[in-house]
């Protein structure tokens, strides 16, 4: 690698990584903070699979998902049940829950801080400074991380722990990097696996069989025993919760259908290139660049007849392209699902744009020199310098600008959920009530934020019928329900009428209300409903392209065509209007 990228021993790079360690991790909390404030919730997956339970175990009630009744157990309450000690942990500080939501996620945001500038540091020693720079600068701006570094999903600790293993193998330290891999394939996804096929057949390579199965059978042990153990407790039956969501999405469980794809493709296929689109939306022209990566370092490489090299670049990036690839072939897709190699493709777009920077600009050396002995650049090499810092100018100006444009258009055109849940909890705090009241959703149910948005229990959300014909959650029993086996489960995703309530029995009822829904607009149809609060949402169905994807100043505002995310009352009979002298 020493002929492609900086060499790990160069004095400037033992410098440098000093200066990128102190400055990485300051830069990257205070994003991932920013990020823990204002991100969405991009996925009802985080709600009902791991917010709720959490919010059960930590406040007593809350929705279940058929994942974890007893008689599927395909979730493992390790993973939330650590989570919900850090929630006890802030509720020392504070008792209010939507701050005790935010803390989780600002923990959850520094340790993805941590671990990027971990990152950031091997990148250093295996790739160079200029490498190492633009990497941190596209981890700090790209929108796929804001997102995704402060979800509370599985496949986002997977990329935390994917991150801390690939730091671990650049630095050649293999022990770690097995470790690490086999928390996030046993603790946080199972099918992260795929991603560690390189670096399992390196780590054989070098270290050997025996070292390679020792430290492997250590790791699994550290986070499969417990893992075990804590559902043994929870479910009151022996399982192991990772094999269950493996058998399950191969195809292999008892009702796994989907040939390969299991029972997945229950919930939605999507096209072969919507990881492509999704990856040009959230990372823009540094998506464009990182498959590039493959490319331009092997002719580079067989220019200077260093194709040694070469073969080592591609053993260290191929994570990306293994794990993209392979979910890609995948019927059922979802954006959270390459979650984990986010922080490898800003490594990618950064060693492509490093390589083509270099090569217009000439050998380092020459340059280097040239500065230290105050001699002049030759003409040429003055034009190459020009030419090499405007490309890099250019990349890091466009990955900058696109990248905030598309970070604010998700906070400023789906952020209503989270204001109006927020309204609703403040409004049920001021006026208070001894008695249970329900709070109602029809299409609206998987924008519901967490329980944490609900003050406590007088206070229950509860489903009206509406478009939806899958398999609503319905409710943890108030005592035992975790190991409490709950009607009206299924894993087909068959619709269980039980679930729905009716909007008579409703005192709140919140929803999007847009021009062309079947739906009727209470708001606007009825006198029985009060507004007391709306939000702009954006109405993406009447909304063009570039606008409603990218937040462009003054036009956004005023090509997108908005709808209105309310949250109303219903009006006591006593206070309704009449009409008098009748």
């Amino acid at each position: 690698m020493e002929r492609l990228f900086l060499s790990s021993s160069s004095p400037s790079a033992r410098v440098d990584k000093w200066s990128s360690i102190w400055l990485a991790f300051p830069l990257l909390a205070l994003v991932r903070m920013t990020s823990a404030w204002l991100n969405i919730i991009n996925d009802c997956d985080e709600t009902y699979n791991y917010w709720e339970p959490t919010h059960y175990l930590t406040h007593g009630f809350g929705m279940q998902t058929w994942e974890y009744s007893p008689v599927y157990a395909l979730r493992s309450y390790l993973y939330v049940g650590v989570h919900a000690f850090l929630v006890k942990l802030v509720e020392l500080f504070t008792q209010d829950k939507i701050m005790m939501f935010y803390s989780v996620r600002a923990i959850l945001g520094l340790v993805s801080a941590f671990c990027e500038s971990c990152f950031v540091s091997a990148v250093l020693r295996r790739f160079g400074s200029i490498s190492a720079r633009l990497t941190l600068v596209f981890l700090l701006v790209s929108s796929g991380m804001f997102a995704s570094s402060t979800a509370y999903l599985p496949s986002s600790t997977s990329m935390y722990m994917t991150t801390m293993a690939l730091s671990c193998w650049f630095n050649n330290r293999f022990s770690l990097a097995v470790f690490f891999a086999v928390g996030a394939t046993v603790f946080a996804w199972p099918f992260s696996a795929v991603i560690f096929v390189p670096l399992c057949l390196h780590t054989i390579y070098i270290k050997g069989i025996r070292f390679s199965l020792t430290r492997g059978t250590l790791s699994l042990s550290i986070f499969l025993i417990p893992s075990v153990i804590c559902d043994y407790l929870a479910y009151h039956k022996w399982t192991i919760a990772v094999l269950n969501i493996f058998l399950y999405n191969s195809g292999t469980g008892t009702t796994g259908e989907g040939g390969g794809a299991g029972s997945s493709v229950l919930y939605g296929v999507e096209p072969w290139w919507f990881y492509g689109l999704n990856l040009i939306l959230n990372f823009n022209v540094i998506w464009l660049l990182a498959p590039l990566s493959l490319l331009i370092p092997f002719f580079v490489a067989s220019w200077r007849r260093n194709l040694s090299a070469y073969g080592s670049l591609i053993l260290y990036i191929s994570p990306m392209f293994i794990w993209i690839g392979a979910m890609s072939c995948l019927p059922h897709k979802e954006e959270r699902f390459i979650y984990p190699v986010y922080p490898t493709v800003c490594l990618c777009g950064a060693i492509t744009t490093s390589l083509v920077y270099q090569s217009i600009r000439g050998p380092i050396d020459s340059v280097a020199e040239s500065k230290k002995t105050d001699k002049p650049l030759s003409k040429g090499s003055s034009v190459r310098s020009f030419v090499g810092g405007a490309f890099l100018l250019a990349v890091v100006t466009v990955a900058v600008v696109a990248s905030l444009s598309r970070s604010a258009s998700l906070v400023l055109n789906y952020n209503a959920p989270l204001n109006v849940w927020q309204q609703l909890s403040q409004q049920q705090l001021r006026t208070g009530s001894a008695t249970q009241d329900n709070v109602c959703v029809g299409k609206e149910w998987y924008r519901f934020p967490t329980s944490y948005f609900l003050p406590d229990a007088n206070l229950q959300l509860q489903y009206v019928k509406s478009g939806f014909t899958g398999l609503l959650p319905g409710k943890f029993a108030p005592q035992n329900g975790t190991w409490v086996i709950p009607e009206g489960m299924n894993d087909m995703n068959r619709e269980e009428v039980s679930r729905y309530t009716e909007i008579s029995k409703c005192k709140y009822w919140i929803d999007l209300e847009l021009n062309n829904q079947q739906e009727s607009a209470l708001s606007k149809s009825t006198d029985d409903w009060e507004v007391l609060y709306r939000y702009p949402f954006l109405d993406s169905s009447s909304s063009r392209f570039p606008y409603r994807a990218f937040y462009i100043p003054f036009l956004s505002t005023r090509k997108n065509v908005y709808a209105d995310y309310v949250l109303l009352r219903r009006v006591e009979p006593s206070k309704k209007p009449t009409i008098s002298g009748l």
